[in-house]
Formats: structure tokens, sequence, C-alpha cells
């Protein structure tokens, strides 16, 4: 790749705040071409310049909630796990996908939380329960706190009417 086209790739991921990787083709007997590390050696030193204004937390506005608990289609409960006519479908994931579209098409800053995330929650303006089929008391007992301490709550569908054990609140 062109030595301006790289320097764009590793300022561009500076920006995004993710890390910037090259990969280097090994020769068959082992050498490796010390041009390549010469090129990326200048990049990087462009992009040191950065270095200390890396860091920080994201701002983020709306949190978008994952839920391992909700990795199932509902229309295949009673099936085997080996049946061949499971959905295969995810409607969660499928919720937290179209939910995630809309914040960006409406510019809205946003992020994934999951459980983890319980005690942090009042770090974001509104929290959105996407298809959230199933939850745990746990989670249950800190979005209540969290309302009650003034947040805003959206929750989808038939978000949290289940236990994690199953069984219908």
């Amino acid at each position: 790749k062109p030595a301006e086209l790289l320097e764009a790739k590793a300022h561009a991921a500076i920006g995004d705040g993710a890390a910037f990787i090259f990969i280097d083709s090994v020769d068959p007997v082992g050498t490796v071409n010390p041009v390549v590390y010469e090129r990326m050696s200048r990049i990087f030193s462009r992009t040191r310049t950065y270095d200390s204004f890396l860091g920080g937390d994201r701002v983020e506005d709306v949190a978008l909630y994952a839920s391992f608990f909700s990795k199932h289609d509902p229309a295949d409960n009673g099936k085997r796990v080996d049946d061949p006519h499971l959905s295969g479908r995810i409607p969660h994931f499928d919720a937290v996908t179209r939910s995630a579209r809309t914040l960006i098409e409406r510019h809205v800053p946003w992020g994934i939380i999951s459980r983890r995330n319980l005690a942090e929650l009042p770090r974001w303006k509104a929290v959105v329960l996407p298809g959230v089929l199933a939850m745990g008391e746990d989670e249950a007992e800190a979005l209540r706190a969290y309302v009650a301490g003034g947040g805003r709550l959206y929750a989808s569908r038939q978000a949290s009417l289940d236990g994690t054990d199953g069984k219908r609140r």
C-alpha cells in the first residue's frame, strides 16, 4: 500500500480510538523486508505526536443493553437443540442492531452495555432494552434503581418479562 494511505489509516485509527496494526509477509526462508519497517517507523513517528491525547472515556447519551440470557428465539421454545427447523434467529440482536442504526441515523451517541455495567447506569441519560427477553432479578433491580434515581428507560416488546430461569415474572 502507498505510504500516504498507510499514514491516513494510522491517523484514522487514532481518531476512532482504535489500534492500528500492519501485517508484513515473511519470506519463506524467514527473512523480512526492512523497507516495510522503515516506512512504518516514519509513519508511527508522525502519529506519536498525538500519544498524549489518547485515552479518556467515551461520551454516550444512550446505552443499548445486550443480554446473554436473551440469545434465543422464543419461536424455538420446546424444540430440541439439534432440530433442523430451528429458526437460527436471535431477535434480541436484531433489535439491538435496529436500535443502533436508528441512533446512528439521528446522530445520538450510544454504546453497548451488559450486566457488567449495572453499577454504572447513572452514566447514561437513557438505557434501551431492545427485545431483552430474559433478565435476572439483579438486573431488574438495578434498572428499577436507575429509573428511581431519574434515569430514563425504554423497554421494547416483552422486555424482561421472563427471569433467567425461564419463568414468567
